[in-house]
């Protein structure tokens, strides 16, 4: 489809040179050259040419704005959540649990009672067309074979075991994701049992008979494996058992995809490349590439350094303490990783673990959480927002710039560090992992009112797809309650958000 032509603006300097109709009296003749046009006709060009300027300059705004619609409803996601949004709970629940009164008790089989969760199946995804890019994967040691030398240390995930794939059952693949039988990974996560360690948890693939079943089981409780229709269900029972047993009050979303490694362009090569992927009807080929060697040693050096940190400290990203002390330092932030990558991203592998810009729940309001539509949470700004797609948000206000994850990194850790001055918020649609507006208070510290300090409102921004929900109004709302837990005196704001319902 051919881009349309934007209407330029009509200029004064353009109108300048018009020439004026000639003027043509009773007998059809055309008036000398030289004859002027009088006062009247003169004016009625002047008022002509203002309507057509104002024409223009609508017809500019019109066309600005459809641009922004079309790249809207244009974006596909990319990423596919594994419960299906377009049910109601109601429709979601009765199909669950008819799902499982129908379902044989011997297609798990357990030598213990394993905690079944009733999670939703992987969704398949409804786009028409899934865009296909070029993905980056690192060396794979194989074999003389040319098979993969198992286990392999893939991220911070050991892959132990690549199953196999399912044909005959459209259930075991969507279009982004398959999910072979067999096929387990395992990494490091803060203990379920004990808050002061780290345990080792192992995700693998069962043959569920109607469906994949995915299994995760702790090192420290490997009677107690957890069992679910779906990876996001089951991690997000570790994610919170974790956050419980520390008295830490974030969020238990989890992304099953990024846990179970499906996410990761490495692994996702290794299981297209299993034989029967190319018979699968509804899985949308992916094209790779192999890293050059300096990116690709780069890469693994990275890995192994987060390796190293979620052994030590329970987090990917945290550093360990240069001296240590009695108690064991391991906070376990909220761990659900991120879903997607922006545009603006690079080809860098989401982080699975993150920090918040400020660790303080004081200062998130329970209270705009309870009026906030289903599906919708309310976040600090977390280090891989980044790929939430948090700067497109940012740029429906003002141009943002070209950013890769070294300068996003650059900024949030100049933010951090200064987390008594900056205190950006985000609201996050929860069904897609991505964020649906944001807002940031900056606080000034003054020497006035005995070193008071002054909360200033700015960055408000939106998404598109996500006003009319007033979250702009919610978000002002957080902020000021921010503004009122840091003790600021006064707070100044150049949002009119009564006015702004629309958002």
């Amino acid at each position: 489809m051919s881009n349309p032509i934007s209407p330029q603006p009509f200029t004064t300097e353009e109108a300048a040179t018009i020439t004026p109709p000639p003027n043509i009296d009773n007998n059809n003749t055309v008036m000398e050259n030289n004859a002027e046009p009088n006062d009247e006709s003169f004016k009625k060009l002047k008022r002509k040419l203002k309507e057509m300027q104002e024409l223009n300059a609508a017809i500019s705004r019109d066309y600005i704005h459809a641009k922004k619609k079309i790249r809207t409803l244009t974006y596909e996601r990319n990423d596919i959540s594994d419960t299906d949004e377009d049910l109601d709970g109601k429709t979601l629940k009765t199909r669950i649990l008819k799902k499982l009164a129908n379902r044989p008790s011997s297609t798990v089989e357990s030598s213990h009672d394993p905690a079944t969760v009733a999670s939703a199946p992987p969704k398949r995804s409804k786009a028409a067309h899934i865009p296909v890019k070029t993905r980056r994967v690192q060396p794979i040691d194989r074999d003389e074979d040319g098979n993969p030398k198992l286990p392999q240390q893939i991220g911070v995930l050991t892959v132990l075991s690549l199953g196999h794939i399912v044909t005959d059952r459209p259930t075991f693949h969507n279009e982004r994701y398959i999910f072979p039988v067999g096929y387990t990974v395992s990494r490091t996560y803060p203990s379920m049992v004990d808050p002061n360690s780290n345990t080792i948890i192992t995700s693998t693939i069962l043959d569920g008979g109607d469906g994949p079943r995915f299994r995760v089981t702790a090192a420290d409780m490997p009677d107690q494996p957890i069992i679910a229709n779906s990876a996001t269900g089951a991690w997000t029972i570790v994610v919170r058992k974790s956050n419980e047993i520390r008295h830490r009050e974030h969020s238990n979303s989890a992304s099953g995809p990024d846990y179970y490694g499906f996410k990761h362009p490495t692994i996702a090569k290794l299981i297209q490349d299993l034989p029967g992927a190319k018979d699968l009807k509804h899985y949308v080929w992916q094209n790779f590439e192999e890293m050059e060697p300096r990116a690709a040693k780069g890469v693994m050096a990275a890995a192994e350094k987060k390796r190293g940190n979620l052994e030590q400290m329970g987090n990917a990203n945290r550093r360990a303490p240069k001296e240590s002390s009695g108690a064991n330092p391991m906070a376990v932030s909220d761990p659900s990783p991120s879903i997607m990558s922006t545009g603006t991203a690079d080809a860098t592998p989401i982080e699975e673990d993150y920090e918040y810009l400020f660790e303080d729940t004081k200062y998130l309001s329970s209270e705009v959480q309870s009026k906030l539509h289903e599906g919708y949470k309310l976040y600090p700004l977390r280090s891989n927002d980044y790929y939430r797609g948090y700067l497109d948000v940012l740029s429906v206000l003002t141009e943002v710039g070209k950013h890769t994850i070294d300068t996003w990194n650059q900024q949030f850790g100049y933010m951090k560090k200064h987390n008594d001055t900056y205190y950006t918020i985000t609201i996050t649609d929860e069904r897609n992992d991505r964020i649906a507006a944001t807002g940031t208070i900056l606080v000034e510290h003054k020497f006035v009112h005995s070193n008071g300090l002054v909360g200033h409102i700015e960055d408000i921004a939106v998404d598109a797809s996500h006003q009319g929900k007033k979250l702009g109004i919610r978000i002002i709302e957080a902020l000021k309650h921010i503004a009122e837990q840091t003790g600021c005196y006064k707070g100044n704001s150049l949002y009119d958000f009564e006015n702004r319902t629309n958002r």
